[in-house]
């Protein structure tokens, strides 16, 4: 057991990678009119990887946990692992906004984890979330640092919150940039995961995600007109590296 493996990738399929999109709501205001092009993002990039994308667009709360729960039962036994894409609004406490009500994105975690979904055990369950998580701007401050620098079958129990990877689009109680070209972070992340022509591990694109929109990225407070940052962050459980070979 010492040592780091690699999650298996060479199922007969690679899996299914399930996108939510919310253009529309019940309150109109909350309209998201770029949204549309997130989908045309993640899209390209997971079929490159094999996936196949199921598209849900304006689900209703209730038809999002039913959506999940409906995948979560079938057969994954010949499939590598499972990808979600949300793209909606979010609020503190991580909230996600359907199109009539918002719900608590630990809720979807659960429908998941091996004691419901058991023909992912072991495999990797991977969430990519652009949404807002607070109303808090990432003001970011100017720094000087030189700080930066197998194949055998086994049977053993795990733990059931194992083998997920959460990645926001902002860090918690923060805002979460969209522009006319649709959201930084999905785009990005589809471009590093389109041009990952030397197999980076899915761990270290999202590093690099990460520094790229803090580093690059740049918006103006519509309030105040100051220069506010975005710091995307991932929660992992992976228990293998993962790389899309």
């Amino acid at each position: 057991m010492d040592g780091i493996r690699e999650y298996k990738m060479n199922h007969q399929k690679r899996g299914y990678a399930l996108t939510f999109i919310h253009c529309e709501f019940q309150n109109k205001k909350m309209a998201r009119q770029s949204a549309e092009h997130d989908l045309n993002n993640v899209e390209k990039a997971f079929i490159k990887y094999n996936f196949e994308v199921i598209q849900f667009w304006d689900c209703k709360g209730e038809e999002v946990i039913k959506n999940m729960e409906k995948y979560a039962k079938m057969d994954h036994t010949n499939n590598d692992c499972i990808a979600i894409i949300i793209s909606t609004h979010g609020e503190r406490g991580d909230y996600l906004h359907a199109y009539d009500k918002k719900y608590y994105i630990g809720a979807l975690f659960q429908i998941f984890t091996p004691d419901n979904c058991p023909t992912l055990a072991g495999k990797p369950k991977l969430f990519f979330i652009q949404a807002c998580r607070g109303r808090n701007c990432e003001s970011g401050v100017a720094i000087h640092t030189d700080s930066y620098e197998s194949s055998s079958f086994l049977n053993f129990r795990i733990p059931l919150h194992a083998d997920f990877l959460v990645a926001h689009s902002t860090v918690p109680d923060c805002t979460a940039y969209r522009s006319i070209s649709g959201s930084a972070f999905l785009r990005i992340l589809s471009e590093r995961l389109q041009n990952n022509n030397n197999h980076k591990d899915l761990v270290t694109l999202l590093t690099l995600v990460n520094r790229e929109i803090a580093l690059e990225l740049n918006c103006i407070n519509k309030d105040t007109n100051a220069v506010t940052k975005q710091m995307p962050c991932f929660t992992s459980t992976l228990m293998h590296i993962l790389r899309f070979n």
